[in-house]
């Protein structure tokens, strides 16, 4: 049988048979002989002669499986793994000055383990700022410097006893000396590094389970993890975020890449440039190197690739440097429900949100949406945003969710979770809208929401979330409900005292004489009509525009009453055109 057959009809690994054929493994453990004794069809004599050499194994290796015997002790080797620095390491200063005080703390003793963790999300230059900083760091680690690629974004991440071996044969051990067991490496691990000083980088962690294992180092020692996920289950860990650059950290990157000439030359290109790239180290980078192998292209002309939102991914490739492929890595790790959440975060049209809009994108009945929105924090494909309990997508992973939504879902289901997601927005705008209706004109008091309670609370949302239910009034429009967006804006006619601005509120109640004249309700158009009439008046200073549209008003008011309608006293109409007194219309 070949190692291949026998791990297959044994459930042993090729690696484990392997180690036993080579005389790395010494003392298999009884669990992986007994599955090996079936497929080798041993005869009774044969197993039992089997299972008593590896147990005699196992007892006289017991002792030294976490140190090594005194005339085998290997020699003190400093491993020097560190892959190169890059020459044009720039853009990251500001992040790389936050991190140097922060690793020099955690190197002058008292933080357990002395871990460090850099996180962020995919094209952040995590694995670039770690390099970067234990180049600057090693000459306090004179016993060596690993590096270890953990691959914990690909389809079969590193294997903890495999990088356990590596470590310790860049330590000087000996293969046959290499204990078989993953905690017997780690036990040797620790003990080689228990007085010496050295520096170790765990680049593209997958998880916690894959790290903790690895945390091998001694008090001298200290170790860099990078990864995209935050890992909170790790304790005693120092953490160290990586967001987007700053214009100024971005334009600098492009110009350490193609040339500081170039970039003078076409400034308010270059800035459009950087800005279509979210200020993403990994975007920006490769928008550099295309423009360097292509010295004759004007950044104008790159830049207009980049304002296609269909072709902007596209364009951000060089070689093999792919913001697409960096970012489906992440995806593909995904669960079922926090990958369609992910894709469909793409309909949310404002530049951020809240976990009860998040909800409407799973079903509306998802009660763990915030729990799957942490998923997906954890994983660095959404963001906590500056407002506390919101979160925001980086515009380039908006645009790879709004791919994905295409590649995975039907044009039907797409429609209806947007719809739902607009019907959400747009009923709760109306419901904290009533919340500044005078107590004379309002029949049923307004009702708490899961959104807000209270007046101060309705005026926060609506706030918080113009962005969002300003778009979802446009969409609502733009699919012929009507009856929603008059609903919106009759229920908002009180609320422009307190907040807004005049062309928000020009478009709402526009938006809303549309919808009532498409209705053919002559009362709903009048009071459309008054209500643009204040804001022309009042907001945007247009006497004959108000007037106008109060004449309007007034004939679609007179319609109305015969059918059996009138129109509130606040709503009136003074001859002398749109005035707001006392807080209503007149």
């Amino acid at each position: 049988m070949t190692q291949e057959e026998l791990a297959e009809a044994s459930g042993v690994s090729v690696r484990a048979i392997s180690d036993m054929e080579r005389g790395i493994a010494k003392c298999p453990q009884r669990r992986t002989i007994d599955a090996l004794v079936g497929p080798l069809a041993l005869s009774d004599d044969e197993s039992a002669q089997l299972r008593e050499v590896a147990k005699r194994a196992r007892v006289s290796s017991a002792p030294e499986s976490v140190a090594l015997p005194a005339q085998r002790t290997p020699a003190r080797s400093a491993p020097a793994q560190l892959p190169a620095d890059l020459n044009d390491f720039t853009g990251s200063e500001r992040e790389l000055e936050e991190l140097r005080p922060f690793l020099r703390v955690r190197m002058a003793g008292g933080q357990t383990g002395r871990v460090t963790l850099l996180s962020g999300a995919p094209g952040t230059g995590k694995t670039s700022l770690a390099v970067h900083a234990a180049h600057e760091l090693a000459a306090h680690f004179p016993d060596g410097q690993l590096f270890l690629k953990l691959r914990g974004m690909s389809n079969g991440p590193a294997d903890v006893a495999d990088v356990l071996q590596l470590v310790l044969r860049s330590l000087g051990v000996e293969s046959t000396l290499i204990p078989a067991e993953q905690e017997h490496r780690a036990s040797l691990c620790r003990s080689l590094l228990a007085d010496r000083a050295v520096l170790i980088v765990l680049d593209d962690a997958a998880d916690e389970a894959q790290v903790r294992p690895l945390l091998v180092g001694g008090p001298r020692s200290v170790t860099l993890v990078t990864s995209r996920q935050v890992l909170p289950g790790l304790a005693g860990v120092g953490r160290f975020g990586l967001g987007v650059l700053t214009p100024y950290d971005a334009l600098a990157l492009l110009r350490s890449i193609v040339g500081a000439g170039r970039v003078s030359a076409e400034s308010d290109a270059a800035e459009d440039l950087v800005g279509l790239c979210g200020g993403l180290p990994l975007a920006i980078r490769i928008a550099g190197n295309r423009l360097a192998s292509r010295p004759t292209w004007p950044l104008s002309y790159f830049v207009s690739q980049l304002r296609s939102r269909n072709r902007r991914l596209t364009a951000l490739t060089a070689g093999d440097l792919d913001v697409r492929r960096v970012f489906d890595l992440s995806y593909r790790q995904l669960g079922p429900v926090a990958a369609a959440m992910f894709r469909r975060l793409a309909l949310v049209p404002g530049p951020d949100f809240a976990v009860e809009a998040a909800r409407m994108l799973v079903d509306g009945h998802e009660r763990d949406a915030g729990v799957v929105l942490d998923e997906l924090a954890d994983a660095s494909l959404v963001q906590p945003a500056p407002e506390d309990g919101r979160y925001q997508l980086h515009d380039l992973l908006r645009e790879f969710a709004a791919e994905m939504l295409t590649e995975a879902e039907t044009g039907e289901t797409v429609r209806e979770v947007e719809q739902r997601l607009d019907r959400w927005l747009v009923r709760t705008a109306a419901a904290a809208g009533r919340y500044f209706q005078p107590s004379s004109s309002v029949r049923t008091p307004p009702k708490p929401t899961e959104s807000f309670a209270d007046s101060a609370g309705a005026r926060r949302w609506l706030e918080t979330e113009t962005g969002n239910w300003l778009a979802a009034l446009r969409r609502s429009a733009a699919r012929a409900e009507h009856h929603q967006v008059v609903d919106l804006a009759s229920a908002m006619y009180w609320y422009p005292e307190f907040g807004g601005t005049a062309d928000l509120w020009h478009e709402v109640f526009t938006l809303a004489l549309q919808s009532a004249v498409a209705l053919g309700c002559k009362r709903e158009e009048a009071a459309q009509r008054n209500y643009m009439a204040w804001v022309l008046g009042t907001l945007l200073s247009s006497a004959d525009g108000a007037a106008g549209s109060g004449r309007r008003g007034r004939g679609r008011r007179s319609a109305g009453a015969e059918l059996g309608f009138a129109l509130p006293q606040h709503h009136a109409q003074s001859p002398g055109g749109p005035a707001r007194v006392g807080g209503g219309f007149q």
